[in-house]
């Protein structure tokens, strides 16, 4: 490893740490998460939001119905005040007019999607596992193939327009929700988490991306921005498919890698306990803190994503006594940098 721009504490410990677990037997893993981990920003986002400015979806409404159907016990309303019922039922109407060729629609649909996909999220009775999964099965109809193109299409694309500010307006103001959505374009690589990777794997400790996006996008997003990862290590969400297409239909008896679902697919598909676990949110935390033998717990500083309460043990020297050890590391908002400077709270 080279200290790039980790945090000095946070690189000699790691470095150290690398070191001693060298001497181990061979067959210990890592665990990373992908979006806001691996990378700034989150590839199934951004592939969500091409899905919507190219109103590509290859599936009609009967399908979409059935993607946001309520878990029981559902909220009645998102965490905004939205009342969820009607809204979903509008959002279905604004799909049809769209699919259609209504311009307008695919307006206001893109504005109402990009809400529930983001308030969705926050609203308990809902959260990722809700979210998330619609955001998976909207690739249905699409080929491997077709999927992976547009993959590197999204890659050129939010590296060319790497921090634009954009924003969706409804074209209707009476529909349920905000009357705009806005968004941050751009994804990038972290160097620093490609060389602790490379180091983990000379240290005989081999790394796995354990994903809430679709397992067959960062398949191929992660090694076209140069993560060291084999294919056969990369886990994500996965899709039943049918006649060589997706289908909106998630893979039965497969844990799907979504908030607990990370741990318990670990726990059924890897072949151990990982040694290191590295994420930025709360959709992590079950595979932070379910595994006794994890050693070091890797966050992002985002503060108010749902780790907040680990911080507080994060890594104040190199030289820890007991484990797990807790590595804060902070990143420049704007750029997706890495920041030096940054110090735990």
């Amino acid at each position: 490893m080279e200290p790039q721009n980790w945090t000095p504490v946070n690189f000699r410990f790691l470095k150290h740490w690398l070191e001693q677990v060298r001497t181990e037997p061979d067959g210990d893993i890592a665990v990373f998460d992908f979006d806001n981990t691996c990378i700034f920003h989150d590839i199934g986002e951004a592939m969500l939001r091409w899905q919507m400015d190219h109103q590509a979806f290859l599936f009609e409404a009967e399908a979409l119905r059935a993607m946001l159907r309520l878990p029981p016990d559902a909220p009645q309303q998102l965490n905004d005040g939205t009342p969820l019922t009607p809204f979903l039922e509008q959002l279905v109407a604004q799909f049809i007019e769209m699919k259609k060729g209504d311009r307008d629609a695919a307006l206001n649909f893109c504005v109402m999607f990009y809400h529930l996909y983001n308030a969705g999220t926050a609203t308990p009775g809902l959260g990722p596992q809700y979210t998330y999964r619609i955001s998976a099965q909207v690739f249905a109809g699409h080929s491997q193939a077709a999927l992976a193109e547009v993959v590197l299409q999204v890659l050129e694309h939010e590296a060319r327009h790497f921090g634009e500010e954009r924003t969706w307006h409804k074209s209707d103001p009476s529909l349920l929700g905000p009357d705009q959505a806005h968004y941050r374009t751009g994804l990038k690589s972290s160097i620093e988490m490609i060389e602790l990777m490379k180091g983990l794997k000379a240290a005989n400790i081999t790394p796995y991306i354990v994903t809430a996006s679709v397992e067959s996008i960062v398949a191929v997003a992660a090694p076209a921005l140069g993560y060291p990862v084999a294919r056969e290590h990369i886990c994500g969400v996965r899709l039943q498919e049918q006649e060589g297409r997706f289908t909106e239909n998630l893979i039965p008896d497969y844990p799907q890698p979504i908030a607990e679902g990370k741990s318990e697919l670990i726990r059924s598909l890897l072949p151990r306990q990982p040694l290191l676990v590295a994420g930025d949110s709360a959709n992590d935390l079950p595979m932070l803190t379910a595994f006794e033998n994890t050693q070091v717990r890797l966050l992002l500083h985002r503060p108010g994503k749902g780790l907040d309460a680990l911080y507080g043990d994060a890594l104040m020297d190199e030289t820890p006594q007991d484990h797990p050890v807790t590595v804060l590391q902070g990143r420049d908002a704007n750029t997706g940098t890495f920041n030096p400077a940054s110090v735990a709270p």
